[in-house]
């Protein structure tokens, strides 16, 4: 998928839970209802979801189920949500197994890197994936802005 297709409405997706753990059957229902009223993909483990407080192994899942409902219907795009760069890259290869159509690599949060780190960054997690990959950056999150200059070096 070249990321230019992307348009519309991607809502990012709350993670419902029942009993303390993570409700994939009421996960799907709400992939599924999203699709229905005709959103144009689905966002999955985006930060409005609170995916930091998750495994990675239930993040991995809730793209299993959003693929699943899916069906090709409209694309998943998956975000990694993390300061961490090891699992940043963890995620990264498990959605490219996955078949995601796009994957989210937020801007590493409660640290300051310099700009010259930040494209280290991006260059080396854009280079695990075939994917088109989106940088997510939320100045108010971020403890570090990214400059425009620096978005256009990552390339």
């Amino acid at each position: 998928m070249n990321v230019q297709c992307l348009k519309g409405s991607y809502v990012p997706l709350v993670v419902p839970f029942r009993g303390g753990t993570v409700d994939y059957d009421s996960y799907a229902r709400i992939c599924e209802w999203q699709i229905a009223k005709g959103t144009h993909g689905l966002l999955v483990n985006a930060t409005s979801g609170e995916p930091s407080t998750l495994t990675l192994d239930e993040r991995a899942r809730l793209v299993e189920v959003a693929k699943g409902v899916a069906g090709g219907r409209v694309p998943v795009c998956a975000g990694t949500a993390s300061q961490s760069h090891q699992e940043t890259v963890t995620l990264i290869e498990r959605y490219q197994r996955l078949g995601v159509e796009v994957v989210i690599v937020v801007t590493p949060y409660y640290c300051r890197p310099p700009q010259r780190a930040l494209i280290d960054f991006f260059v080396d997690v854009a280079g695990r994936t075939d994917r088109p990959l989106l940088i997510y950056h939320i100045p108010g999150r971020a403890a570090v802005r990214l400059t425009a200059d620096t978005i256009v070096a990552i390339k």
